[in-house]
């Protein structure tokens, strides 16, 4: 079948170059910054007024159809936000490029531009234009909005939900239902590597709403697109250099939590968390002892919080003639986020007569301090007109250090004697994305345009000492919520981990349109490739305490804190113990090809691609590492993927659109997903232990999506989707 598609191209692109007869040709730029205006209406008339043809600006600026031989005739230009350009057309025997004024208004002396870049307008625009079911959010609404996140901006997308975070802020996109994994998340158009470390969806919390040009969320998907979307594409457009014209924004903010005045925002000393694991300071034959460990992560300290901060700025300017161009900006957040939250562990008692009774019921209540950091710069030089060179660097960072204080209550007791597992547990997170990605776009004639990316980005993920503190109690020793508590070593819950992950991409790109000028149903043909070598480096260390010397005593009798207690040795001086260490190496490469047409046939607008993707996953483990029943300590799948896509836009009446739409796409096995470790029920939030599949195969879907688009004005849209995934 594929074989049948791909020579069906061939056919096209042999037709195409040699049936020329389009004769009337040229491009649409803006007169200021000699911008392409993609999407501008050109009218082909009669010197009576009569309409003789009519197209759209496509994406390279360029337009073109044909004309009778003789006669003389007058091209009209019209682009919401410009004037009205009209001129006679002669044929100079080569394009011309029209220039159009943006629109003025004089008032007095005053003098009031239109700018219509980063408005709703704009959004709009885009989305009537595209052949794909997209939908966008505009700098000019994310600028009026309260958001402080990507992740709260999310929100106001037509078809999306959020999954919240433990403190209930929006952290994940789910789009249309699908589970977040199934989407694919790219700033600037760039696919970016994640931080989490279990899987592949990116947190689109770490990064700040303030750096957003426009968020565009593609719900279908296009041959010059990534595959692995099965969901759909979010990008975000961060803030580019301004044209002619010099940016300076600043932005402070306070605000504050009800929550976190009343007293009970619970810190600690983070002074002696130390970064590293025992075995990693003083070698992996060293036994480690409970004085290697500082015991202030669990000497709480009630804090009264200082107001959240919220500050941002930026600048902008324009050099050497307009030819270089700067943009920096810098973003801080500082925030108390407490928590609380009831729910029972979903495992069944089966001790119990009625099995699908309930266990235990948790509460919890968690002190969490957010430290938002991000940096972004962008340089480009415009050779000529024709050719520019860029490159964009962006550093986000998520830190956050949370206290949760937990009740675990077994509930199966007839009386109210029942057990109570008082639990703290101390964590403190450390993530960060980087991005560097240098880019160019010539267009090397009036036809062909060429751009290209090398890009070089990474995702941290870091959590040093993260500790766990439990005691035990009776629910009938309550005296106004206080518990005689007592440690507590059933299975030894009382433990210190060390987890982090790297996550290195190294992509290229290139793509190059055509717009061919002799058929004039053919608006555009884009080809292109793509290659991206990720590797992911994870590392897992934990010690458990065994036993302390005197096993009595009551909090606030006998001792009061974690300190106090005389530890006596742990379980696994050495680390790890009986739970698989995570400790793995990761590759993946994917190579990519695509060919993807544009056609015009009135009221009806196609647009018809095939791409192709070689991906080549694997691992590398060690022996300690591995699982008892894992006979592979290294893995390496490889497999090819072809991926049809298609979609019509048939214009009902002016403003007025039917959208239909068909992708396949792919979801791949995140790392921990095809490694044979295990992470063993309790770790982390898990209820169920976890172990990697290594045969574990790909998802594939198949994407269809009828979307009616109602516009009845430049800022306003009635949305009605119908989409079906299997």
């Amino acid at each position: 079948m594929y074989k049948y598609l791909l020579s069906i191209f061939a056919s096209f692109w042999f037709v195409f170059s040699f049936a020329q007869n389009d004769n009337v040709r040229g491009f649409v730029v803006d007169k200021q910054t000699n911008e392409y205006l993609t999407g501008a209406s050109v009218t082909l008339q009669s010197p009576n007024g009569d309409v003789l043809s009519s197209r759209a600006v496509g994406l390279n600026g360029a337009f073109s159809f044909s004309a009778p031989t003789t006669g003389s005739y007058v091209l009209v230009f019209d682009f919401m936000g410009y004037q009205q350009l009209r001129v006679p057309y002669v044929d100079k025997g080569e394009d011309q490029t029209y220039a159009l004024q943006p629109n003025f208004n004089t008032l007095s002396a005053v003098e009031v531009q239109a700018h219509y870049k980063g408005t709703d307008q704009e959004a709009r625009n885009m989305e009537k234009l595209s052949p794909n079911v997209i939908n966008v959010i505009s700098a000019k609404q994310i600028e009026l909005s309260p958001d402080i996140t990507v992740a709260n901006v999310v929100q106001r997308v037509s078809g999306l939900s959020i999954e919240r975070n433990a403190n209930g802020d929006p952290q994940y996109a789910v789009v249309r239902g699908m589970n977040k994994r199934y989407n694919n998340t790219l700033v600037n158009g760039i696919k970016i590597p994640s931080p989490d470390n279990d899987n592949r969806f990116v947190p689109l919390d770490i990064f700040p709403a303030v750096f957003l040009e426009k968020l565009t969320v593609s719900k279908s998907l296009s041959a010059d697109m990534e595959a692995d979307a099965i969901g759909g594409t979010i990008d975000m457009i961060m803030k580019s250099v301004p044209q002619n014209r010099r940016l300076l924004e600043a932005d402070f903010q306070l605000g504050g939590n009800t929550m976190s005045n009343d007293g009970k925002f619970i810190t600690y000393d983070r002074s002696e968390v130390y970064k590293r694991s025992p075995a990693e300071y003083f070698g992996t034959d060293y036994y480690a002892v409970p004085g290697d460990f500082s015991p202030k992560m669990f000497t709480p300290i009630n804090k009264q919080v200082l107001p959240d901060i919220l500050a941002s700025a930026s600048y902008g300017t324009r050099l050497l003639n307009n030819k270089f161009g700067v943009l920096v900006g810098g973003s801080f957040q500082n925030s108390y986020r407490p928590n609380q939250s009831y729910f029972y562990d979903p495992r069944p008692n089966v001790a119990a007569s009625n099995a699908l009774n309930m266990q235990q019921l948790i509460e919890r209540r968690t002190s969490t301090q957010q430290q938002r950091m991000a940096f972004h710069a962008k340089l480009d030089y415009n050779f000529s007109p024709k050719h520019t060179v860029s490159v964009y660097g962006g550093q986000y960072l998520l830190n956050e250090f949370r206290v949760r204080e937990q009740y675990r209550r077994d509930i199966f007791s007839s009386n109210d004697n029942y057990p109570v597992f008082p639990t703290t547990r101390i964590t403190n997170s450390y993530q960060t994305i980087s991005i560097a990605d240098l880019q160019g776009k010539h267009q090397l004639s009036n036809l062909l345009l060429l751009d290209w990316h090398l890009v070089y980005s990474t995702a941290k993920n870091e959590l040093p000492d993260d500790g766990v503190f439990m005691r035990s109690a009776r629910w009938s020793n309550a005296q106004n919520g206080y518990f005689d508590e007592q440690p507590y070593f059933q299975d030894s819950p009382n433990t210190r981990t060390w987890e982090r992950n790297r996550d290195e991409d190294i992509s290229a790109f290139v793509n190059a349109t055509y717009k061919p000028n002799f058929i004039e149903a053919l608006d555009q043909i884009k080809i292109g490739g793509m290659y991206r070598s990720k590797f992911r480096d994870n590392f897992y260390n934990y010690y458990r305490y065994d036993a302390i010397a005197t096993l009595t005593g009551v909090r606030g009798e006998d001792w009061q804190n974690f300190g106090d207690l005389p530890w006596k040795s742990f379980t696994n001086g050495f680390g790890d113990g009986n739970r698989s260490s995570l400790v793995y190496d990761a590759n993946e490469a994917v190579a990519a090809g695509y060919i993807n047409s544009n056609w015009n046939f009135g009221l009806l607008a196609l647009q018809v691609g095939l791409r192709a993707e070689h991906t080549v996953q694997g691992y590398e483990i060690n022996a300690n590492a591995a699982e008892a029943n894992a006979t592979d300590l290294s893995k390496e799948q490889r497999y090819i993927n072809f991926f049809p896509s298609a979609s019509a836009k048939y214009a009902l009446a002016t403003d007025n659109w039917l959208k239909a739409t068909y992708y396949k796409a792919i979801s791949r096995p995140g790392f921990f997903e095809i490694v044979p470790t295990r992470r063993a029920a309790g770790g982390g939030d898990s209820f169920y232990a976890e172990e990697g599949n290594p045969n574990l195969q790909p998802t594939i879907a198949h994407n269809f999506e009828l979307r009616y688009e109602l516009f009845p004005s430049a800022l306003d849209q009635i949305l009605v989707e119908i989409c079906c995934i299997c």
